[in-house]
């Protein structure tokens, strides 16, 4: 039934006069959450205009990592690694700005983790790595010791959590996606809500 629905694809695409670009394409193979459901499977390789699509366990799309695991652990993993990325490209150009600046630097550049929104099911350890990290790279850039307490910081820089973080980008989402005008946003989110 797949190769008849990536067949389907690529008429479709050639009756348009476009291709497909097979070495960007992969296939995943989503397993059932819960691991008791799970069984041994075997599947024959899927092509798509001729070419053999590799079978992959993880993959990007428009900027946000799929899982056959189903869940955002790889995602905000990756979100962590970027966290870290930007800390120090800002601590190696910005050191010695003052905290007014400093605080708008990370505002801008770390506090915005991408596709944020969309992190629904994750393990509780990857989200206290990720917890940490922004913890690390706050008291790393601001000149904070190790043992400096928390909530403090916080409260005199005035950034919010990560916890807070997060809570807002899920609540902004389910707000922007109940009240959407487009029906077919409108009909998904209705699914969504009976599953839950």
């Amino acid at each position: 039934a797949q190769q008849t629905l990536l067949n389907l694809c690529s008429t479709s695409v050639n009756s348009l006069a476009m291709k497909f670009n097979t070495v960007k394409s992969v296939t995943l193979i989503f397993m059932p959450y819960k691991s008791r459901w799970r069984v041994e499977y075997s599947f024959p390789p899927f092509t798509l205009d001729g070419c053999e699509l590799s079978v992959v366990n993880k993959c990007k799309y428009l900027g946000h990592f799929i899982s056959v695991e189903e869940d955002d652990n790889v995602d905000i993993m990756h979100q962590r690694g970027l966290l870290f990325a930007r800390t120090n490209y800002l601590l190696r150009r910005f050191a010695k700005c003052s905290t007014s600046v400093k605080l708008c630097l990370f505002k801008s550049y770390c506090v915005n983790f991408y596709s944020m929104s969309l992190w629904n099911r994750c393990n509780a350890s990857v989200l206290q790595k990720l917890e940490s990290a922004y913890v690390k790279c706050i008291k790393l850039f601001f000149n904070f010791n190790r043992r400096d307490n928390v909530a403090a910081i916080f409260m005199q820089l005035g950034l919010p959590t990560l916890s807070s973080l997060v809570y807002n980008a899920n609540f902004r989402h389910c707000l922007t996606v109940r009240c959407s005008a487009n029906a077919l946003v409108s009909y998904v989110h209705g699914l969504c809500a009976m599953k839950s």
